[in-house]
């Protein structure tokens, strides 16, 4: 083989391995970012960590460009709410720990979810509860408004709806 096939030959491999080393990386930063999401690890979501500059509300805000469908909330009632969400989050680990302990205990997997379910109700129940004192306030406008930004499935937030229009 000559010398310029060996250089193309190496030009080629060194492109082939940069192009996976890119995807693995890829995989690697988009795996981080959702099991940040899951768990509602918010150090796991920069690698800058939680209080990060531009990380919004102490860094549990909207990730990846998403507006935050709660910006309507005072800065005490997302506090409140950040606690009751950790808190949420311990319920759920909890579960999950009976869940793979052994041996099974069904009784106490079904008294973890239920658990985990009145709390979910619950704090669910107070957002909405703040939700309507907070549409009592607003005008039709800034209703449609609240909605637009804050309806939906998360995909399908901030997006013009037939169902709100005219």
């Amino acid at each position: 083989m000559t010398r310029r096939w060996i250089m193309i030959a190496f030009a080629v491999s060194v492109g082939l391995n940069l192009f996976l080393l890119g995807i693995a990386a890829a995989r690697f930063w988009q795996h981080r970012q959702w099991r940040s999401e899951r768990w509602g690890d918010a150090a796991l979501s920069s690698s800058a960590g939680p209080n990060a500059p531009g990380r919004p509300e102490g860094g549990w805000g909207p990730r990846r460009g998403r507006s935050d469908p709660l910006s309507w909330l005072s800065q005490p009632e997302r506090e409140e709410l950040h606690r009751q969400r950790q808190a949420l989050i311990g319920t759920r680990r909890n579960a999950e720990q009976v869940l793979v302990a052994e041996p099974f205990d069904a009784a106490r997997l079904r008294s973890s979810l239920e658990a985990l379910r009145a709390q979910t109700t619950q704090m669910q129940s107070a957002v909405h509860e703040r939700l309507v004192q907070h549409a009592q306030t607003l005008a039709a406008e800034e209703r449609r408004k609240l909605a637009e930004k804050s309806w939906g499935t998360p995909g399908e937030r901030g997006r013009p709806s037939a169902r709100h229009r005219d």
